[in-house]
């Protein structure tokens, strides 16, 4: 509420796209109010993994209430005027399950347009990717999905490799 009033940033605030980070009910809730009264952010993130267990300790739902529930506030949240961001988390890895499958996380990518997000985040949440395996995944996605405009990448550097992983999703044509 105080970061849009606050005189020091205000003047830049209006060339910021805020998100709101909002996995559950409670928070998208408090960010449509907070929208409707002025002061709210202009985007949510909601976020599922491929992983079922990795999923279920993230959100406190399995995946089939989790996509239940994004089909219900997605239109709530734009009819509120916020952009709603799908993510799919633990697509090169999970750190409960191991291995995932990568088609997995381009069938949630798909799911996500399906029912309204306005852009897809895919996340290396902690940086398992390879750039091999990243430039595999956006190539195979940009094959299904030919919209780099709405898809962002999201990469960490724990192994090092978070500026190769950029550039191999660069070349498979991120943009």
């Amino acid at each position: 509420k105080k970061l849009r009033a606050s005189k020091a940033i205000s003047h830049l605030i209006g060339s910021v796209s805020l998100t709101a980070i909002t996995i559950r009910e409670k928070a998208i809730e408090r960010a449509i109010q907070a929208r409707q009264e002025g002061w709210g952010p202009d985007r949510i993130l909601l976020m599922v993994s491929t992983s079922e267990s990795h999923h279920r300790k993230n959100s406190g739902l399995s995946l089939d209430d989790y996509w239940k529930m994004a089909e219900k506030y997605i239109p709530m949240a734009q009819a509120a005027g916020l952009k709603v961001n799908g993510t799919v988390s633990t697509i090169w890895g999970c750190p409960i399950e191991g291995p995932t499958k990568m088609e997995k996380a381009i069938e949630f990518a798909q799911r996500w347009f399906a029912i309204g997000a306005n852009d897809v985040e895919h996340a290396d949440h902690d940086g398992s990717a390879s750039p091999d395996r990243v430039y595999k995944y956006y190539s195979m996605l940009l094959d299904k999905i030919p919209r780099p405009e709405k898809q962002i990448v999201h990469f960490h550097t724990t192994r090092g490799w978070g500026l190769a992983n950029v550039l191999a999703a660069l070349q498979a044509g991120m943009t």
